[in-house]
């Protein structure tokens, strides 16, 4: 339905940006977004992004692979941040909202980054907590698409030590299995369970075999004390 926020030339000389599309969930027990329950019909209506790889001399699609094949909040609603960004004046809400009002800003995808040595396309998942590896072309291991790791609080990477990313941007990869990311922040509480609001930029040293992650670095700007 869309093009947004990621336009990148691959190393092959294709395409890849984001895409967005709208699908009905039903099977929730409950409202978890503040509806009335006696006139909650059990589905909610939501944006996810799509990855798509392009030609761009003709057009022509050549995969693309959609994050509600990857995630699915009737898991744990809440957990999964069901509720979204509730702002209209923000892409994708009013891209759809004069169709469907009931439309929510669910995953908001903000970046694609490509690791050829791994075969590997990094997806920044902002509204989850997320960067997934997806792989970039079927190879001797399995077929593109398929989820090669997930880092975040809710992914299958063991964090060693630091502060996982939360509503990060643009990931990028670096020598060592290191992920670079600018971690804004949003949501993070601290031991105690109050907010510790503070953008920074992170890295971290991944090894998918182990299922580890362990943040090595990061920079948090601060003017007069405060951050």
């Amino acid at each position: 339905d869309s093009m947004h926020h990621e336009h990148s030339l691959l190393p092959d000389r294709t395409h890849a940006t984001l895409s967005t599309e709208v699908r009905i969930l039903d099977g929730f027990d409950e409202p978890v977004c503040g509806e009335d329950p006696d006139e909650f019909d059990g589905s909610y209506h939501l944006i996810a992004d799509i990855v798509v790889l392009y030609d761009p001399e003709t057009g022509a699609i050549l995969n693309e692979f959609s994050l509600f094949d990857f995630f699915d909040p009737r898991d744990d609603p809440v957990t999964f941040n069901l509720c979204g960004l509730p702002l209209p004046w923000v892409f994708p809400n009013w891209l759809y909202a004069p169709i469907n009002p009931l439309v929510r800003d669910w995953t908001h995808a903000n970046a694609i980054e490509v690791d050829p040595s791994t075969n590997a396309l990094l997806v920044s998942i902002r509204h989850l907590d997320a960067v997934i590896a997806l792989r970039w072309k079927d190879d001797a291991d399995g077929a593109a698409g398929e989820l090669l790791w997930h880092s975040g609080p809710l992914g299958d990477l063991e964090l060693l030590n630091g502060d996982w990313h939360r509503y990060q941007h643009a990931p990028e990869v670096g020598p060592g299995s290191s992920l670079l990311v600018y971690d804004n922040g949003n949501r993070r509480l601290g031991t105690d369970g109050s907010p510790t609001l503070c953008s920074r930029a992170a890295d971290y040293v991944l090894d998918p075999d182990a299922k580890t992650n362990s943040q090595v670095w990061e920079q948090r700007a601060e003017h007069d004390g405060p951050p």
